[in-house]
């Protein structure tokens, strides 16, 4: 009945020449929604007015792309794009995020955009096919991204959120060296008068983060404190996730277990409800191979990757350390024991793996 109602509806707004007016005022509407929730990157831990649009309306933000696509209007396209980048990101829909970014960018060869949009989308699009695998593709359009964002006043925040976007890229292909090259030059710029203050913690998780892969452990626990010491101060963040997860993998490689689990808990409490976090699992996975868990560790294992696989996501990133681990669990338990249990956990519920990480983490409490 609906849907009879919305062909009359559509039908009379052709008959009276106001279809066009109609649409544009939806497309409007919904891109006014998403840009009044504000700035969200790395901020509403527990859900952000964005994302509450963006899981009501998804087809009617469809539909508003679509509008503005057909009008050839590349700058309310870019600006429709950047608003849903992160709820997208975070419900996992990296193909549609590529797929939009993309289109927009076709849209500029005829119709220019500001630089600081076209900034974002590239550096948007790095991420993204960083996280889909396109390794080469990711640090190209992050290099533009930067390249761009150069050209711009310094209290855009702009600069230093597109060289971590270039870290990023760098650090997925294991180029640590070049990845931290501009992280590094992210932090002063993070610091720059009137740039928004969430960004400083951010950059200093990802300067933690790479410490960390390259084995400087010191400096990685220093960066990863000073982070969470402003996040804190700030009020939990998406950023606060990665850096307690990462801090947590710092003590397992101290043998401070019983830190790590502690930090654990803390990092699982700022998830919204029924959220996710591969990163949790990575972390926890650390902690169980290191305390004589393996078969459990693998299920953890075998339960996230086939949570990505559901949401497209191949390939996922693996950081040398749990790489190392992982090949470690392989010999220890052997090629057809390790086999079963990751199959194993890729048949687990979320509550299932959920409650063998638990079971992880009391058993480190309990000695």
């Amino acid at each position: 009945m609906l849907e009879l109602i919305r062909e009359f509806a559509l039908e009379h707004l052709h008959e009276h020449g106001e279809y066009a007016a109609a649409r544009q005022a939806h497309a409007q509407h919904f891109l006014n929604r998403l840009q009044a929730s504000g700035s969200t990157w790395a901020r509403h831990l527990h859900g952000f007015p964005g994302q509450e649009v963006v899981r009501s309306e998804l087809d009617n933000i469809r539909s508003a792309f679509d509008w503005f696509e057909s009008l050839r209007d590349a700058g309310k396209c870019a600006q429709l794009g950047d608003a849903v980048w992160e709820p997208y990101y975070v419900d996992g829909l990296f193909r549609e995020t590529l797929s939009l970014g993309k289109r927009v960018l076709y849209l500029t060869e005829d119709q220019p955009v500001s630089d600081a949009l076209l900034a974002t989308t590239l550096s948007n699009l790095g991420v993204t096919l960083s996280v889909l695998g396109d390794h080469d593709a990711a640090v190209s359009y992050a290099l533009q991204g930067v390249d761009l964002a150069r050209k711009l006043a310094p209290e855009t925040g702009l600069l230093p959120l597109a060289l971590i976007q270039l870290a990023i890229a760098w650090r997925d292909q294991r180029q640590f060296g070049e990845a931290m090259v501009h992280a590094e030059e992210a932090l002063p710029a993070a610091r720059a008068d009137a740039v928004d203050e969430y960004i400083e913690p951010h950059v200093l998780y990802h300067l933690g983060r790479l410490a960390y892969l390259q084995g400087d452990l010191d400096r990685a626990e220093s960066c990863l404190t000073e982070s969470l010491n402003q996040i804190r101060m700030l009020g939990p963040t998406e950023t606060a996730l990665y850096t307690i997860n990462t801090l947590a993998e710092v003590h397992t490689r101290l043998g401070n277990l019983a830190e790590a689990a502690r930090l654990l808990r803390e990092s699982y409490l700022l998830l919204p409800p029924g959220g996710f976090s591969g990163f949790w699992f990575d972390s926890t996975v650390m902690l169980a191979a290191q305390v004589g868990f393996p078969a459990l560790a693998v299920r953890m294992l075998g339960f996230y990757s086939a949570y990505y696989a559901s949401i497209g996501v191949e390939e996922i990133p693996v950081d040398p350390r749990l790489a190392m681990v992982i090949n470690r669990l392989r010999d220890e338990l052997g090629a057809d024991e390790f086999d079963a249990a990751y199959r194993g956990g890729s048949l687990l519920t979320s509550a299932e793996a959920e409650a063998i990480a638990f079971g992880v983490l009391d058993g480190v409490e309990q000695g």
